[in-house]
């Protein structure tokens, strides 16, 4: 027995005549003799306990059967960066050595951990406790009494080891078994009385769906005990690296299967399995996944040929399955031809191979998967025993005789004693999506005359059945079907359609819409006038200037989508899903916020000395007081302090944060420090003095462990509060951070700065797990204390409120949408998309097809530019290095060296041949693509180089510095041409026609002669502020984006004058990009990089005030693809007679419409 658990001390009783001495002694006899045999027999007891538990592990470890292992590297998130990964197993067993109690970890891994710890088992230690969820009856109930019992311990044992021993607890399967319950809490783990356990469960990460850690966080047992941050740790597995997966084939083609899951395979070797997983398109991609890996090392010797050339083969997902599944039950059906049946059996096979062996067999499994679904509610284990459930929906399915043994013998379906599932859960969605959409494939199997021709099964009835919405991978094997076969696309968009008339489409209608957002397929302009479709999922969909009107769209979420100029007058909203809440409009720039302890206030400080209070039940006004912009609210008395000069700083303090008892203060100032503080004495308590620039921003963790800190030099700083000593550095803002936060949970950290929004890092491991964007220089973010909202403030006047998960949680971006930096090619009709660890892709900009640039390197891109022709990428890295890729082959051409510090700007000429680099050294360097050679260094520059751009002749380079200084270059021999007389702008170019040198600045537009150097009066009408901007190629317009967001368009076609022609607010964009339709032309399309990331596509057009009549037309843009970072846009909507739409909602619409 553990000595951390005494046994109950046993009671005696003793006799109250003090005199009858002789009657004591002899019950002290009997009672001694008493708890000797107890104790004999507890010993026995517990021997005997120990020789069962030894059976359980003896029995577990013969079990095992994992041919093939490779140890699985973890992130710490979803939005973790793929480059930041720790080894599992050592996370996991850090976290069983500690004393928190829960972790959220496949089924591999974790029959892997259980064979660790049954191997190391020694008495009296923790035992590991496998359960596979789904086949347990209510497991929120008496989980490991069931589990136990399953195992044959009995009663007695199962009271002991709950009273005496210690259990990790792995629990598979959590999303199998559709639970929405907390476990630890349902069952009462570590409470008094209770399993002592340390709990590691496993799910799906497209499962776990908003707020999903509190279905995994252990509960504290009363209300004013805190959880600890680290009672609860996850990890994500990461995909297969390169080296994982030719470390797979490796051990693969050693320990090949006893049983060949595909007859006739050829043989091949690793570096045939490798030449065809890397040179098949995007297959490398596909098997990081550890079981589709499986699945093409089974698939592949024999659906692909060895002769065939590797480039023009095109495998998806769902390819991958469709060439499995043919293959198992070919191999199958020979099995069953080769086995000794009865002579009912041979017949009843004959008749099957007859017709069509594979046609049956998957009917039978997608008639089985309906069945889960509709009859089973979507559990994937099915128990049957034939005498109780004979008469039951099973029957067909499990029947122990004729056709249906046949055909569940040769299926994908696994039995384990009377409990039946599909091997893996994928295949349970993968033939579920089958009966929505068929290949029909199964003429390659038949040996008779099988009718490819026979009807389909009714596209509508089997998009009925079930909300699929709720099922995500049924939604990508669909989305996949999508993009293979555009008459299944256009059956998806009837189906909308049909909605309009009929009432019953409306489910088959919200799963067909779900599926085509989650394709991509833009909806811009589109008249979707009367759709039904409740409940779909429209997130990050494109619906610009769509037609909702009469529309029911009850229920629909739309977090992130894009709805300007979309129209639901008189549609029917109950319920609707914008991810945010309205904002709060402060009238003046606001700097800070904070929150009330009890969540009933909300505290803004705004430019001017002053702060506004807000009820955040009504979110109306309640008082405004001078103050400062360093306020906090103490955690005991509901005061807020406001920080000004705190004795110690030898700089205005700007920001304070109290500990969670209020016993401490921590402050942070100007002087590039924080500095905590005794709140009875006012002593200075230490300093945090590793800052390199001045400190905007502090705050404690509600544990108090941790301390964080923003400054001014783009990082984020996590602190121990007890040493002082620095944990993590949070890197990846752009610009000063203003403000941090933690969630009052502890697990997460609310950043932001001006130039990308809002970024959610995860507090143990530091890394990041989302961005909110939309707003733009944001000055303060803060968490409700409910953890249901954060409220971000800007110094556009206005608070905006983002919903908890709504906003945070996103598995419908496509693959490629999450990058870091990108790049437009000359004609626009190109951009080049990179992720911070390196991963680049190629878009095709109005179709939106892609291609992957496979570098194999990991240093961090800053920069990056695309050759006219597309045939190149010049990428910049962290170690001030230029590389030169081939777009095609992903081969590294040239390493570019010279600059000594960060490259600022990379362009190419247009011809290809030149490709130029500004640096932060003061320089811009000249090299030959085709050689890698420099050919000139052009150095006479008064400050960084901050921009960079070629004449259409590529004769000429003009160069801006951070001292709004210009010089115009030549290209070919280095010298300066001249300097450009009162030089000013962030921005510069070319005209398209190479007669001026245009730039853009805060005072508007300014132009000089391209052959002189001097100024010009063209374009000086134009004084809005800008960022960037683009004159077309026609040089009849300009476009350009200012610093809040607006993007403008204005007609210069007059030599005399510039007229605005259309202004709307969206994005700040750092890049904007004219370009021509290829099939038309006079058709011209505006493309904005935004800070994102995002690359939005806009289309011009042109609509006559009156028909026939030239003379005056009205412009607008419409936007027709978006690739990247989503934002929700409600600009100019139209809401005439809404239904059901919430007052939340509605105010929200009506801020939004009228940005």
């Amino acid at each position: 027995m553990d000595n951390d658990f005494p046994t109950p001390p046993h009671a005696t009783k003793y006799g109250n005549d003090l005199n009858n001495n002789q009657n004591i002694d002899l019950i002290d006899s009997f009672q001694d003799l008493e708890i000797n045999l107890k104790t004999e027999v507890d010993m026995q007891e517990k021997l005997h306990l120990e020789d069962e538990l030894q059976n359980l592990r003896t029995q577990r470890l013969k079990e095992f059967d994992q041919r093939i292992y490779i140890a699985p590297m973890a992130k710490a998130n979803l939005q973790a960066r793929d480059d930041a990964l720790f080894p599992l197993m050592d996370r996991v067993q850090e976290f069983l050595a500690s004393e928190r109690e829960e972790a959220a970890s496949r089924h591999s891994i974790n029959r892997h951990l259980e064979h660790h710890l049954w191997t190391d088992y020694k008495q009296g230690r923790h035992i590991p406790l496998y359960v596979n969820l789904p086949t347990i009856n209510d497991p929120a109930h008496d989980l490991i009494e069931k589990e136990l019992q399953y195992h044959n311990f009995s009663e007695e044992q199962v009271r002991e080891m709950k009273l005496c021993r210690q259990f990790i607890l792995i629990c598979d399967g959590y999303d199998e078994s559709q639970l929405k319950i907390n476990i630890h809490t349902a069952n009462q783990f570590n409470r008094p009385g209770q399993w002592r356990v340390k709990v590691v469960i496993s799910c799906r990460t497209q499962y776990l769906g908003q707020d999903y850690r509190s279905r995994f966080q252990p509960q504290p047992v009363d209300l004013y005990q805190r959880t600890k941050v680290d009672d609860f740790q996850e990890a994500v597995v990461a995909v297969f690296s390169r080296a994982q997966i030719e470390q797979y084939v490796d051990e693969y083609v050693k320990n090949p299967p006893a049983v060949d899951t595909f007859l006739d395979k050829p043989t091949w070797s690793v570096e045939e399995y490798m030449d065809k997983l890397v040179n098949i398109p995007s297959l490398l991609d596909l098997v990081s996944n550890p079981f589709l890996l499986i699945l093409a090392l089974e698939a592949l010797p024999s659906v692909v040929s060895s002769t065939k050339d590797l480039s023009t083969i095109t495998i998806s997902r769902v390819q991958l399955y469709d060439s499995f599944v043919k293959q198992w039950l070919k191999v199958n059906r020979r099995r069953l031809e080769d086995s000794p049946l009865s002579d009912d059996e041979r017949l009843e096979l004959h008749l099957l191979v007859e017709d069509n062996f594979l046609y049956h067999s998957i009917k039978f499994q997608k008639d089985l998967a309906t069945a889960i679904f509709i009859d089973h509610a979507g559990n994937p284990v099915v128990k049957y025993t034939h005498f109780r459930e004979k008469n039951t929906w099973k029957v067909a399915f499990f029947c122990p005789e004729g056709q249906v043994k046949l055909l569940r013998e040769s299926s994908t379906v696994m039995r384990s004693g009377a409990s039946f599932r599909f091997i893996h859960r994928s295949f349970l969605e993968y033939f579920y999506s089958r009966t929505i959409y068929d290949p029909l494939d199964y003429d390659l199997e038949a040996d008779g005359d099988f009718d490819e021709s026979e009807p389909s099964p009714d596209l509508i009835t089997c998009l009925t059945r079930i909300n699929i919405v709720k099922e995500p991978s049924i939604i990508q094997f669909l989305a996949e079907r999508v993009e293979a076969d555009a008459t299944f696309m256009r059956q998806l968009l009837g189906a909308i359609n049909d909605s309009k008339t009929d009432a019953n489409v409306a489910q088959a209608s919200a799963n067909a819409i779900s599926v085509l957002v989650k394709v991509g397929v833009q909806f811009s302009g589109k008249e979707l006038r009367g759709i039904k479709i409740p409940g779909a999922d429209l997130r990050g969909g494109n619906f610009d200037s769509a037609d909702f009107e009469g529309a029911d769209l009850s229920d629909v979420n739309m977090s992130r989508a894009w709805l300007r100029l979309a129209n639901f007058s008189n549609a029917r909203m109950t319920g609707v899903q914008f991810g945010e809440l309205p904002c709060l409009n402060a009238f003046l720039p606001a700097t800070n916020c904070a929150f009330s302890f009890d969540g009933k206030l909300l505290v803004v400080a705004v430019m001017g000395d002053a702060v506004n209070v807000y009820d955040t039940d009504t979110w109306d006004p309640i008082i405004a007081y001078p103050g400062g912009p360093a306020l906090a609210f103490s955690p005991v008395n509901n005061e807020v302090a406001i920080g000004g000069a705190l004795k110690g700083h030898t700089k205005p303090v700007k920001g304070v944060a109290f500990s969670p008892t209020g016993d401490q203060l921590v402050s942070g100032g100007e002087d590039a420090t924080a500095r905590t503080w005794d709140m009875q004495t006012g002593e200075a308590l230490g300093i945090l003095g590793d800052h390199t620039d001045l400190v905007n921003s502090v705050a404690y963790s509600p544990d108090g462990s941790q301390i964080a800190s923003s400054n001014g030099n783009n990082d984020v700083r996590l602190w121990d509060a007890r040493t002082g000593n620095i944990k993590h550095i949070l890197t990846g803002h752009y610009g000063n951070v203003s403000s941090v936060t933690f969630s009052p949970d502890g697990h997460q950290i609310a950043s932001c700065s001006k130039m990308k929004g809002i970024h959610l890092w995860n507090s143990l491991s530091g890394e990041l797990i989302s961005m909110l964007t939309g707003n733009v220089h944001n000055t303060c973010a803060k968490f409700s204390p409910t953890n249901d909202y954060i409220a971000s403030t800007a110094l556009d006047g206005t608070v905006r409120l983002w919903r908890a998960g709504a906003e945070f949680e996103d598995f419908f971006l496509r693959l490629g949408d999450n990058f870091s930096c990108g790049d437009v090619c000359a004609d626009g009709s190109r951009i080049v998309t990179c992720t911070e660890e390196g991963r680049m892709r190629i878009w095709e900009t109005l179709t939106g097809k892609s291609q992957d640039i496979r570098i194999g390197f990991n240093i961090r891109i800053t920069e990056m530019a695309l050759s006219p022709c597309s045939t190149r990428v010049a990428s910049s890295h962290i170690d001030h290095k230029l590389r030169l890729w081939d777009t095609q082959t992903g081969v590294l051409l040239h390493v570019l060296e010279g600059h000594t510090n960060t490259v600022a700007f990379i362009t190419f000429s247009p011809s290809g041949d030149q490709v130029a680099s500004g640096s932060f050294d003061r320089t811009v360097r000249v090299w030959n693509t085709l050689t890698g050679r420099l050919e000139a260094i052009l150095e006479a520059h008064s400050g960084e180089v901050h921009g960079l751009k070629y004449s259409p002749s590529g004769h000429q380079i003009v160069a801006s510095t951070s001292g709004n200084a210009a010089h115009v270059w030549c290209s070919r021999t280095g010298a300066k041409v001249f300097d450009l007389a009162e030089p000013a702008g962030r921005s510069w170019m070319f005209s398209p026609d190479g007669r001026y040198i245009i730039s853009a600045s805060e005072k508007g537009l300014r132009s000089w002669s391209s052959l002189t150097g001097l100024r010009m009066e063209r374009l000086s009408d134009i004084q809005d502020f800008c960022m960037v901007f683009s004159m077309s190629p026609d040089n009849n317009f300009i476009a350009a984006s200012s610093p809040y967001g607006m993007l403008m368009l204005w007609d210069v076609s007059s030599d005399c004058c510039c007229t605005e022609i259309y202004r709307v607010r969206t994005e700040m964009a750092y890049e904007v990009r004219w370009m021509r339709d290829v099939a038309d032309a006079d058709q011209l399309y505006l493309l904005t990089l935004t800070s994102g990331p995002s690359l939005r596509v806009w289309r011009l057009s042109k609509q006559e005030e009156e028909e026939g009549k030239e003379s005056q037309g009205v412009y607008s843009l419409q936007l027709v693809r978006s690739i990247g970072g989503r934002v929700l846009s409600l600009a100019q909507t139209k809401a005439d007679g809404v239904v059901g739409l919430s007052p939340a909602n509605l105010r929200l619409l009506n801020q939004r419409r009228n940005e």
